[in-house]
């Protein structure tokens, strides 16, 4: 049970704990309702290829951050990524560290005094473990 007083939230204080931590997580854009009557549209399943491409990416520069397909999937994902707007069931919040992983990858390896392997490396792997439960 709850009311609203003008803009003011009343609920029980049995739940005052998990209401306050489920208005903080809306407010930090780590939830997302994955139930609300939308349709996915084309550009969501554009996006969610490109969630699939960074992790492709991340598999394979996480242990030879040079390798051309891991290059590739990077630069796809890269091309047509846009950090504002997060695929379908995807927090804001995860896809804009997933995308800024992957900047710090490709910043790592086109580095002005030569590439940064280890820390491309190392980028990578942050990228795989931080999506690998969405993919």
């Amino acid at each position: 049970p709850f009311r609203w007083e003008e803009q003011v939230l009343l609920v029980s204080t049995a739940d005052e704990d998990v209401v306050e931590t489920l208005l903080d997580d809306i407010e930090s854009g780590e939830y997302v309702d994955v139930g609300a009557a939308r349709v996915p549209t084309e550009a969501d399943e554009r996006s969610a290829e490109v969630l699939t491409e960074f992790f492709l990416a991340a598999e394979r520069l996480q242990r030879d951050p040079l390798d051309a397909d891991g290059i590739d999937h990077l630069r796809r994902a890269t091309d047509v990524a846009d950090p504002d707007v997060a695929p379908f069931g995807v927090t804001p919040k995860l896809w804009q560290r997933t995308c800024e992983l992957a900047e710090d990858i490709v910043d790592a390896l086109v580095d002005d005094e030569g590439p940064d392997l280890q820390g491309a490396m190392e980028s990578a792997s942050s990228l795989l473990e931080l999506l690998r439960p969405h993919v």
